[in-house]
């Protein structure tokens, strides 16, 4: 648990500087972070069905496609 805590929170210090410098790939890795928790609500829904986690994952999903439409207006790289 605490070397994937650990990861995790390396992937977002990356993904938070890589926001604040406007980094042009920084887009993909925050659509992915998103949609990385989708199989393990999905997971949750099969084994103990309940409504708190179907609206979670309603919701995450809405949020990965907002982010993967619009990703270039999101996450574009300013000159």
């Amino acid at each position: 648990m605490a070397a994937g805590t650990l990861v995790y929170s390396l992937l977002s210090l990356i993904e938070g500087i890589g926001l604040v410098l406007r980094i042009g790939w920084i887009g993909w890795l925050a659509v992915g972070e998103s949609a990385f928790f989708i199989p393990i609500e999905v997971y949750e829904l099969v084994e103990a069905p309940s409504l708190t986690v179907s609206i979670i994952l309603v919701i995450n999903i809405v949020i990965v496609i907002y982010l993967y439409r619009n990703r270039e207006r999101l996450f574009r790289h300013h000159h």
